[in-house]
């Protein structure tokens, strides 16, 4: 009797693990250890960083925003990132912000670690003072990133 309802206590146990919620909040970056997943590089220069993070899985990191677009673009038709998490650095802060919701500045002035030449911001604001400073610049939104040139051509 004891054996029986210790089997339907672990089986339920294992079950209700099963459906615990998914860890959406971005992951902190650690530089001697963290390698982007487009390009196999170290992430060195967390200005440019990016993070997806799917419902199941691996967290998957970048080094440049460009790779972060380009890994979307290559992996499109994967079901687990169509409710994935996708996370920028705030150029200025440093601080986590949703990749949706970030203004974007792309120029070739901004020297990042693949050379996409793209920076993100907490706000639009943000992102026209930062694109004043410098000609030729641009600000963009995040379907804008990931119809880049530079990601589609790369």
């Amino acid at each position: 009797m004891y054996r029986k309802l210790g089997a339907v206590i672990l089986i339920l146990l294992l079950s209700l693990t099963g459906c615990a919620s998914v860890d959406y909040s971005p992951r902190p970056i650690d530089s001697s250890l963290d390698i982007c997943s487009s390009c196999n590089m170290t992430i060195s220069d967390i200005h440019f960083a990016g993070e997806i993070i799917p419902k199941a899985g691996q967290v998957e990191k970048f080094d440049d925003l460009g790779c972060l677009a380009l890994y979307l673009k290559k992996h499109s038709q994967e079901q687990e990132l169509k409710d994935a998490a996708i996370y920028v650095i705030d150029y200025d802060t440093l601080e986590w912000i949703s990749a949706k919701d970030a203004s974007y500045v792309q120029g070739a002035a901004i020297s990042t670690p693949m050379s996409y030449g793209i920076a993100a911001f907490d706000s639009q604001e943000s992102a026209q003072t930062f694109a004043q400073k410098f000609s030729g610049m641009k600000v963009i939104e995040w379907q804008e990133v990931l119809s880049s040139k530079q990601v589609i051509n790369f």
